[in-house]
Formats: C-alpha cells, structure tokens, sequence
C-alpha cells in the first residue's frame, strides 16, 4: 500500500553564527518518508518484543525483511518506486553534506554533558557516546548540525541525545563511516546516515532516521523510532471528514437488530433502532438524549445516514495496511491516514493493550482505521489513547464483522458496521463515540457512552446578500439556515439587519439549529464617490510630449482626446500642437468627477537688452535687459556683473553689448549700444591771481567751448572782489561733455597810512 506519510523535512538554511557559515542541506521529500532504510542488506527486528515504528521501513536489494510486527508505515522489502527514489534523494543528500567543509572539531568521547552547535563538525575517529549529548539551537529553530564521524559510533547504556533551545531532531545530520552500535535503553535523535551495519539494542529510541549505503545490514531490537516533524513539514490532515448526517446525534443505534441495555447502561446520546429488534433494558432515565423504542422518522434517516457513512469510508483508499491485525495495539502509534486491517491475512484484529493515536498537534486531524474480512475484538482494560489534540468524534473504526470490547476498556471513536453484532457487555467498559451497525444487535451492560460532539447536522447559513454600496448608503443583510441568530455587529439577534458602515466591513453571524451552531459571513464593501485630480499643469516646447498624471477612484476619461496616446488609461502622454485644456473625468458606481489640466506650449525665451545710450567718458549706465529665462551679457567689459538683468555698464570706449537669453524651449539675442563721448580737457587761469583790495581781476577757462563759472563770475570779464576764494569753472564742449576745474585768487588787504603832523613854531 502507498504510505500518505508526508512528514517531509526541509532541512532549513543553516544560518551564519559567528563562527558558522554553511549552505543548505536538503533531505528529499522520498527519502524522508523512512525511519529505516538500507541501499543493501537484510532489516530485522525483535520478533518477540516488536518496534513502535512510524515511518517507511525498506531495503532495495539482498537482503530480508524479518520480525516485524505492526508499523506505522510501508514496509518494502526490495526494489520498488519508492525505495529507489529513496536512493536518489539520499545520494543527493550525501552529496550536499560532502560539499561541506567542517570548521568545528569534537572529541572521540561525546556525551558526559557535551555540547553540540549549530555547524559543521568533524569526528576525527571512532566516536562513543556516554550519558547525554547536547545539541543546542541557540534559540534558532533553523539551527543545523551536521556531524562528520571518520569511524564507527557506539553509544553506552542510557546515553541519550538531547536537544536544547529550539534544535529540531529534523535539523541534525550524522555521516558515520563506520558501523553504529547503539546500546540498550539510548536516545538518538537525527538523520543518520552510515557506510556500515546498524545495531539498535532493546529500549533504543530514535525520533529521526537511519539510512545505509551503499550496504549494511539494520538490526534492532524493541525500540521506538519516528520520523520527526518540522523544519517546513506540513502537519498531517488525514482524509476529510466524513458527513454522519442524522447518525452524529446517536451514540447507540441499529439499522436492523436488537437493542439490549442489560443493566446500568448509560448513554449522552440518542439510543434507537430502525427495527428488526426489539430495544430492552434501556430507560429514558438512562438515556441523556431520545430514546427510540420504535421505528419513527429519526431512526429511518438515521439508517440512511449510517449506510451513507460506511460507503463513504468504504471508498477511502488506504494509505497504510497494518500487517499483523492479531498483533494490533501494544503501544502501537498511528498519525492521521486510512488504515487498513485484512482479518484473512493474519487476522483476525484484535487491540490487546493500548494504542495512541497522534494528531500531530491538529485538532481537525481525522484517523480511518478500515478492518475487513473478520471481527473486532479488544483485549481487557484495552486502550485507546489520544495524543497532541486528537479527537474522538474525528476516529472512525470501520469494522467488516462483528464488534467486541472486553471489560474495563476505554474505546475512544466512532465504530460503523456493515454486518455484524456489536457487544459491549463486559463491566466497566467507556464508549467515548458512537457504536453504530447496519445490520447486527448492539448488547451493552454497564457501559457508558457518550457521543463526542453535539448531535444533529451542522445548519447551513447562508446570508444574502454581500453587499457592495456608496458611502452614506445601506445594506440589509439576511442570514438563514438556523433557529436563532446572533450578528457579531450590535449583538443583534434578528433574521436580517440593516448595516451602514463608513469601511468595507466584514459581518458575522452566529446560527443555531438543534444546539448546533454554525458561523457564515457577509462582507459590505464600501464606495466611495470618485475624486478625479488631473495633475499640474506644465509647459512643454513645441513638438515635444509630457505625461499627465491623472488619479482618482474610479475607470477615466480624458477629453478633447486631441493629442493623447490614451484617453481611459490614468497616465496618457500628451503631444498637443496648441495650447490645450485637458480634462478628466472618473466615474464609479458612485458618481463622477472632473478635474483639468493646462499644457502650453513654450515658444523660444522673449529678449530685449534695452535702448541705446550714451554716456560720456569716466561715467556709467545701467543697461535694461529683459526676457524669460537665464542670462548672459557679453562681452564683459566694464560690466558690474555678466548674469544679472540690469547690470551697470562703465565701458571706455562706444561698446555693443549682447544679451542671451535661454529658457526650455532654446535661446534668443538682443543688443543694444552704448556710446562713449569724450569729455574735455578744462583749464583755469586768474589774471592776475594775487590783488589787492579794490582791485579787478579776470577769470579765463580754456579747452571747451562754454564755460560757467561759479561766484556769478563771467568767463573773461574782470570783476572785483572782495576776499581770496576759489573758483570753480565747469567746461562744456560740442558733445555735451563737461568737466571742472577750480583757482584761487588771493585778495591782500590795502595797508592802513597813519600821518602825524607837527607844527614849528
């Protein structure tokens, strides 16, 4: 049978510690399959004291596969599809790991509290293990560990693997050259994979693999193994869950028989049967549910929803065949599959002890355990146990014959028969599910059952409708399938509500029918009216293109479309020949909006460097340039600066000066003149320059051609005066030029005579 065991182990990239840095090591999906496997030789087991193994158990050539009894996976003694691609995933295992250089080095003597981190490590030896190993993860679930032994392993009694701190058995790789001999009652943990034989004594445990090639022989002993889980491994599902209709509120019912309570039978569930039979020593005081003494609506459904629910698990295809049903149970592990028990081959089934069933940490994991062509019988006290969030009501027991479970037993699942009794008559036996048969008597004494999940079809809900609406607008949504009702919104508890919310919100509702409840939910989206923005505007030059970079909440328009690549995308490229006017217009279910946009098209920059002036020679102007743009002024003689508009001009000589201006679009000239006229030599001369008071004297410029004196002195003309001063005589010639020149006249004041006369006598 096909194995479904789909613990697949991705082993992580290993990350960079500080002193580790490494590639990623990968175990195929094929070979991770195996809990043991060897390329050549023989694989043997105690055959007195079984293994509890989960996982594949194969070998692909030379060798038998002998003492096993029920394991919890595919046994392939030889060649087949599986086992070779086993033996590609494991060469390029292999190959990986040679790939890699170990950087860290252990001793021969492992264990005694030493400790394992992540990397690549190297044995130089034949390695033994004493008492616990460490293998710490230094609290990176992603850790790996690869540890290279250059010999044999052996580890002593109790020595055990442990992992700390976030390590994953799926995580570790062991590559031993030599032969591993592991003594009774170790701990391994880890993928192994060995060049020589295997030895596992009795009370072993192994939570990963063991591989051999390309040849060696795999003893063991009694021991426990199981392929781990993790690093990326999907957690087993099993098939779907199968629909009990009606049946879901039974937990003892017959399709076609008799129904016999005997003494202190007690049930939390519907006890009934459809008819052929009658129904004894149950009373309604033992019965926490209906009790259906006769024929009636329920029971006529109900044996339609049994036979429905047989042919429904009927058609599962087994993953896993159990080999040896006379040895089921002793501790036996099964995960989440379809199993399958054939009574005509070492039959028939018979649970002695306990077996665990393992979900693997899934709730909803659901277990099919199909037995065919003989009975079912438990030992005393037998067990089913539940592990990491099993469920009873999710373990399905399809039984081919009839049904016994012996005193003291606590059965846990729901037990569908086609033909056969269903006894349940020694003392103190604990149905935790249902006992259902097609055609057979179900007979209990002081048995209590109890159906492990509430009774009666799951309501269907449907709520209509979603809704899609407009900001400011409501929705009404109407929910149906159930009695009652409870809106997670308000608490509201009617048939429909009316809901206006200002975000797409999502709404529930509870449904009740029959103490079952059921959830469905209506989603309200929420429009909004559309906001159209068309973008800035933007000047571009003739004959070239700009992107408009319209948005909004809605589908778009752009009008005129004159000179655009798109006119409903949000970003068309505009190439207009004048300048345009754009508009956009986004529309949704709520609306429409419009906003627009100006492209104008730029000519070459505008420039004028003013009118022509003149000056005369030592003075200056300031030049008049304008236009749009950047600009440049040149030459730049005499300039007080070359970039700005109105630079002052003080040239030496008549100068053309030419201002450029640049914009987007290109550049334009301008020029204009400025003339330099050249002033006069002026001079000034006093005739004579020293007077005395009272005297005249004449003030004469010289070198222009009109003069101004300043004192109301006439060029030329004597005049008197009073005190020494200096002139100033400002000189004009032909083009208007002037200049000044100043002289002084010094004034001497007349002496004062004194005359004394004296008379003679």
């Amino acid at each position: 049978m096909k194995n479904k065991l789909f613990l697949i182990i991705t082993v992580a990239v290993l990350f960079a510690f500080p002193s580790v840095n490494f590639g990623q090591v990968t175990l195929g999906p094929n070979a991770s399959k195996f809990v043991l496997f060897t390329a050549s030789g023989a694989v043997g087991d105690n055959a007195s004291a079984h293994s509890h193994l989960t996982g594949d158990v194969g070998t692909i050539t030379a060798g038998p596969m002998v003492g096993f009894g029920n394991v919890n996976g595919v046994m392939h003694p030889g060649s087949d599809a599986a086992t070779t691609a086993c033996v590609t995933d494991l060469n390029a295992t292999i190959a990986q790991i040679n790939a890699l250089p170990a950087t860290l080095t252990g001793p021969l003597s492992l264990g005694s509290g030493y400790t394992i981190t992540p990397g690549v490590w190297s044995i130089p030896g034949n390695a033994t293990q004493t008492l616990d190993l460490f293998i710490d993860g230094q609290n990176n679930p992603n850790a790996q560990f690869i540890i290279k032994v250059a010999g044999t392993f052996s580890t002593n009694t109790l020595s055990r693997v442990k992992l700390i701190h976030g390590a994953l058995a799926c995580n570790v790789y062991w590559q031993i050259s030599g032969a591993v001999t592991m003594a009774s009652l170790s701990t391994m943990r880890g993928n192994i994979i060995t060049g020589g034989a295997i030895i596992m004594g009795s009370g072993d445990s192994l939570e990963g693999r063991m591989f051999i090639t390309p040849a060696g022989s795999i003893t063991i002993d009694g021991i426990t193994a199981f392929t781990p889980i993790g690093c990326g491994s999907p957690t087993l599902t099993g098939p779907a869950y199968p629909n009990l209709g009606l049946a879901a509120c039974y937990a003892i019912f017959t399709s076609v028989g008799a129904l016999d309570g005997k003494s202190a039978s007690t049930s939390i569930g519907d006890v009934g049967s459809n008819g052929g039979g009658s129904v004894t020593g149950w009373t309604p005081a033992n019965v926490t549910g209906a009790l259906h003494v006769t024929p009636d609506g329920s029971t006529a459904l109900c044996a339609t929803d049994v036979s429905n629910l047989y042919n429904t698990l009927n058609a599962m295809t087994p993953d896993i065949q159990l080999l040896y049903p006379v040895l089921f149970g002793s501790n036996l592990v099964l995960t989440p599959h379809v199993y399958l028990m054939d009574g005509s081959t070492n039959g028939p089934a018979t649970l002695t002890d306990s077996v665990y069933m393992d979900a693997q940490g899934d709730p909803n994991a659901v277990f099919v355990i199909k037995i065919i062509n003989g009975a079912f019988t438990t030992s005393v006290n037998s067990r089913i146990k539940l592990l990491n969030g099993a469920q009873s009501k999710n373990i399905f027991w399809m039984v081919d014959g009839a049904v016994s479970i012996n005193n003291n037993s606590i059965f846990r699942g729901n037990i569908v028969v086609s033909t056969g009794a269903v006894n349940l008559v020694n003392t103190g036996i604990v149905l935790d599910g249902r006992a259902l048969t097609m055609n057979g008597a179900i007979t209990t004494q002081g048995m209590a059952a109890a159906i492990p999940s509430p009774c009666g079809p799951t309501p269907t809900i449907l709520v209509v409708p979603s809704a899609t609406i407009c900001s400011g607008s409501s929705a009404t949504l109407t929910a149906s399938g159930g009695n009652n009702y409870l809106w997670s919104v308000g608490g509201q508890t009617t048939t429909s509500i009316i809901v206006s919310p200002t975000t797409t919100t999502s709404y529930t509702v509870t449904a009740t029918s029959n103490s079952i409840t059921a959830t469905a939910t209506a989603t309200v989206t929420v429009n909004y009216a559309p906001i159209a923005n068309a973008g800035l505007n933007v000047s571009i030059c003739p004959a070239s293109s700009t992107t408009l970079n319209g948005s909004g909440n809605g589908t778009y328009n752009w009008s005129p479309s004159t000179g655009l690549s798109c006119t409903t995308c949000a970003s068309p490229v505009a190439t207009p020949t004048v300048n345009t006017i754009y508009t956009l217009t986004v529309t949704n279910s709520c609306g429409a909006s419009t906003s627009t946009v100006s492209v104008v098209l730029s000519s070459t920059p505008t420039v004028n460097a003013g009118p022509p002036s003149t000056i005369c020679s030592g003075n200056n102007t300031t030049l008049n340039g304008s236009g749009s743009g950047t600009f440049i002024w040149s030459p730049s003689t005499g300039l007080s600066c070359t970039t700005c508009a109105n630079p002052v001009a003080s040239p030496t000589a008549t100068t053309t000066y030419t201002l450029t201006v640049t914009g987007s679009c290109g550049t334009n000239t301008a020029t204009t003149n400025v003339k330099v006229n050249s002033s006069p030599t002026v001079t000034a001369s006093a005739s004579p320059t020293t007077i005395c008071a009272g005297s005249s004297v004449t003030l004469t410029g010289g070198g222009a051609v009109s003069y101004v004196w300043s004192g109301g002195v006439t060029n030329g003309i004597g005049f008197v005066p009073t005190s020494t001063n200096t002139y100033t005589v400002t000189g004009t010639n032909g083009n208007n030029c002037s200049y000044t020149q100043t002289i002084t006249v010094n004034v001497n004041p007349l002496p004062t005579v004194t005359v004394n006369a004296s008379a003679t006598t």
